[in-house]
């Protein structure tokens, strides 16, 4: 097989001295899906309209019109969002758990494997039914162009990636200075590039996803943005009451605790990927199927392993030096079946899930039948239970049991109309 390379030529095309150049090409998964930023804008809170062609405006009318009186709530749901922090999280887990720290993590380094649907979207609604294991397209992170091995210094003056999901204790307060390299190791004093820079940039990403909008102003000066990034402090009740006020989607209080762990100023704070991941998991196994994650009363109580922790406890990372370089990395140790468990149990979740919702089908139709029996031809009861049963059938996964229990009602009367009247 030839080799991979590339050849120098002139500008009139002809080659020039034959000179072979090594070209590296890199394969990677396909995400039709897009990119999670433009998913959120535009899909979820219906930004940049004036982008959209003639065609997807009739069909967003269209949508409207049939809709008309239903409740005008956008925003994800809680099962949406734990689906996206959890994609991510995990994707974390799997670059950390090698030594890698990402740097550049942000909505538009998410990659949907899959296009969104939203409901404004009509027949073409993204299909949670025949999915029920996943409420919302799988995401992969990309963009490591800019990762780097933990234990690394960096080299340059500014922050690499976005500065809005820029770790605090990232930012070197002025402006960029002209030197493309820093200060010697021994006389600097700016931090390193950490896994848990990498948990602030999650806990900015949640942000987003959860109001649609990041908290600092927009085309704020370079300066005025980095102060405001080495100043902010997430208020969880202030932020609650945002998204009351927004009148976005009612949601479950402890994803804004979630954001509060992963936005603290204090990096060693923060929880691990691996902490993210496995709450999330608990969150999702702990829920009953069929029923909205989001209650009043919920504890909203949670526990984290904190970075600081991990540190003082886990090692499973083992320090090694490389020959030839004074840097010290922090490689981690093999470690085994990194998230079989958690994908064990979330698998089990969804076969109960799917389980239980084809039960819900089937005694609904045997309750129809009753109804039927108990009941003349022409009825009021037959006629609901057919209203009924349809909506059983068409309803979603959440408010089925609601149907099916209606249903039992009206067998309960038919039963008692036909052997005790």
């Amino acid at each position: 097989m030839d080799s991979s390379v590339g050849f120098v030529r002139s500008i009139d095309g002809s080659q020039s001295d034959s000179q072979e150049i090594p070209c590296i090409f890199i394969l990677q998964q396909y995400c039709s899906g897009g990119n999670l930023e433009d998913c959120i804008l535009r899909k979820v809170f219906n930004r940049f309209s004036d982008t959209e062609s003639p065609e997807e405006r009739k069909k967003k009318f269209r949508t409207r019109k049939k809709n008309h009186g239903k409740s005008g709530e956008v925003g994800l749901s809680t099962e949406q969002l734990v689906s996206i922090i959890r994609d991510i999280a995990r994707g974390l887990h799997e670059l950390h758990s090698i030594g890698l720290i990402h740097r550049d993590l942000k909505p538009s380094n998410c990659l949907l494997l899959t296009p969104f649907k939203s409901d404004n979207e009509n027949d073409n609604v993204y299909d949670r039914e025949h999915n029920s294991d996943e409420f919302f397209p799988s995401i992969v992170i990309g963009d490591l162009g800019e990762s780097q091995l933990e234990g690394e210094s960096r080299l340059g003056t500014g922050c690499t990636g976005t500065l809005e999901f820029t770790a605090p204790e990232l930012i070197i307060q002025g402006r960029p200075v002209s030197s493309s390299t820093l200060p010697s190791r021994s006389s600097h004093t700016y931090n390193e590039y950490t896994f848990a820079s990498d948990m602030y940039s999650l806990g900015m990403i949640c942000y987003f996803i959860v109001f649609g909008e990041l908290p600092f102003e927009p085309q704020l000066d370079i300066v005025d943005l980095k102060v405001r990034i080495k100043n902010f402090r997430f208020d969880t009740e202030g932020m609650i009451e945002k998204h009351q006020a927004m009148k976005l989607e009612p949601i479950d209080r402890r994803i804004f605790h979630l954001m509060d762990a992963l936005l603290q100023p204090n990096n060693d704070a923060r929880p691990t990927a691996k902490t993210v991941e496995e709450t999330l998991d608990e969150m999702l196994i702990n829920s009953k199927p069929g029923k909205k994650f989001w209650k009043e009363n919920v504890d909203s109580t949670l526990n984290f392993s904190t970075v600081s922790e991990v540190n003082e406890n886990t090692n499973s990372f083992t320090d090694d030096c490389i020959d030839g370089d004074n840097v010290t990395l922090s490689l981690p140790a093999p470690e085994e079946n990194l998230s079989t468990v958690s994908t064990q149990n979330l698998q089990k979740y969804s076969a109960l899930n799917r389980t239980i919702q084809v039960c819900y089908k089937l005694v609904s139709m045997i309750l129809t039948i009753i109804i039927f029996k108990c009941t003349k031809t022409g009825s009021w009861l037959s006629y609901m239970s057919l209203i009924l049963l349809g909506m059983v059938f068409k309803s979603p996964a959440d408010e089925r049991g609601k149907h099916a229990r209606a249903l039992i009602l009206l067998a309960f009367i038919a039963a008692c109309k036909k052997y005790i009247y």
